[in-house]
């Protein structure tokens, strides 16, 4: 056998495996149940919602601490110097 013929062949095999990869991916995505429009809509505003309070309960955290800190500060410079 020669090394044409055998790269051919390995060529040849190789595209019948990515054919049968893509149709065993095409199978598996008929049986996805996609979700409708409403609902997707719907989960959307609930996931933004969601972050933008996350968010907000961060921030407010973060000023605490930031207010803490300058306090911290301010008694430390006045009675330590």
């Amino acid at each position: 056998m020669t090394a044409s013929s055998k790269l051919s062949k390995h060529v040849t095999g190789q595209k019948k495996k990515k054919n049968s990869f893509l149709a065993g991916v095409k199978q598996e995505i008929k049986k996805v149940t996609w979700t409708k429009k409403g609902e997707l809509w719907k989960l959307t505003r609930v996931v933004l919602a969601a972050v933008l309070l996350f968010g907000a309960g961060i921030y407010l955290v973060d000023l605490v601490v930031k207010s803490c800190l300058d306090l911290l500060r301010y008694l430390v410079r006045t009675f330590i110097g």
